[in-house]
């Protein structure tokens, strides 16, 4: 049975948190499409359904997107493009599609320094326009777009070059930290062990 407060909490925390909780909704929806393969995977020997399924979600993420500059009520909220999202990048884990080597190592490399690159280029970006970019909005003509490519370009090589310092080794990391604290462990049990005799 349940409690007479019980509602009443859940009422209060969907005031309190308002948008905040169609945020974490659509944070849990990208962070279960690392669990989804495991849960809940497409037939393989229908590769057409999974090509289906992902062509459809990507028109349902495009129909989200377009409803967002219209203005097109809740299709166009921050919650149906994330979850819609959400479902192309599902349907794109499904899909089985044979890569060369080639391909692969590129994919492998990219994975590599992604959380890198996520982390870091916001406060890069935003140190490159605080110090030497004009306060005018940039046209889109060509020498724009090659300023652009280039600032691209080194933000991602500067992404590429903490990851191989950092994420590259943290196994490493994580063994001489493993070390440190179990041959403390040992030492202090150890004197332990010989002051009780």
């Amino acid at each position: 049975m349940k409690e007479p407060y019980e509602e009443g909490v859940a009422i209060f925390a969907v005031w309190v948190l308002g948008g905040a909780l169609s945020g974490f909704v659509v944070w849990l929806a990208g962070g279960s499409i690392a669990l989804s393969p495991r849960y809940f995977q497409l037939d393989t020997s229908r590769n057409w359904a999974a090509n289906l399924y992902t062509l459809c979600a990507a028109a349902l993420a495009g129909i989200c997107l377009l409803a967002t500059r219209t203005n097109h009520g809740w299709l166009g909220s921050d919650l149906a493009v994330g979850l819609s999202f959400a479902l192309l990048m599902h349907g794109i884990v499904q899909v089985r599609a044979a890569l060369s080597m080639l391909r692969l190592r590129l994919a492998k490399t990219f994975a590599g320094f992604s959380y890198s690159l996520y982390v870091l280029h916001f406060p890069l970006l935003l140190l490159i326009r605080a110090k030497w970019l004009p306060t005018f909005r940039w046209q889109p003509d060509g020498v724009h777009l090659l300023w652009g490519a280039g600032i691209a370009t080194g933000v991602i090589l500067y992404a590429f070059t903490i990851a191989h310092i950092t994420e590259r080794n943290t196994s490493v990391v994580r063994s001489w930290v493993r070390r440190q604290f179990y041959s403390g462990v040992d030492t202090v049990s150890g004197s332990a062990t010989s002051a009780d005799s």
